[in-house]
């Protein structure tokens, strides 16, 4: 039987108000800020709160971070209506039909039990109305996710952090997102 967290109210009403608030930027100007969406789960909860809070108050954008378990994280993206996703379990077809070709998972780094944690985004940006400008941020937060400053936080919370090649990976994959408005 599927229980619900004693929290989920309190996850939905944010979820709503992400829905109501972090989408409307295909006009912004290019000094107003841009809103990122994000739900972060599982052992990654402390990197992901800290990750959010520190890029938030050194870059140009508005992060709303919430922490959850990880089925309503990836529930959420498939939903479209976050911009990524801190999950400690990767979904399969089933539960998220178009997964492998749709989603980009960059691994961000281990639990002393080898049990990953990843970050998820669609590849191609360029979804519900999402701007150019949201699909750069996006880009630079994930790129700063890998940063030496927070691989060196990783391994200070208790996590075993990703090789120097694994990272370089990684961000390969975050160059490959595209932003193609197929409208």
């Amino acid at each position: 039987m599927n229980v619900l967290p004693k929290k989920f109210p309190i996850t939905i009403i944010f979820v709503c108000l992400l829905m109501a608030g972090g989408c409307a930027d295909n006009h912004r100007q290019e000094n107003e800020r841009i809103y990122l969406s994000g739900i972060g789960s599982g052992f990654s909860r402390s990197f992901f709160e800290i990750v959010v809070d520190t890029y938030r108050k050194n870059n140009n954008a508005i992060i709303n971070g919430v922490s959850s378990d990880s089925e309503m994280g990836v529930r959420s993206l498939r939903e479209k209506i976050i911009d990524f996703v801190f999950t400690d379990e990767l979904p399969d077809e089933a539960s998220f039909p178009g997964f492998e070709e749709n989603i980009i998972a960059l691994p961000v780094c281990k639990e002393k039990t080898n049990r990953l944690s990843w970050v998820l985004v669609y590849k191609n940006q360029a979804y519900d109305g999402r701007s150019f400008e949201k699909y750069r941020q996006l880009k630079q937060f994930l790129k700063y996710i890998y940063s030496s400053e927070n691989q060196r936080i990783i391994t200070v919370l208790g996590y075993v952090r990703l090789p120097d090649e694994i990272v370089c990976e990684v961000l390969t994959k975050i160059d490959s997102m595209e932003w193609k408005d197929e409208r």
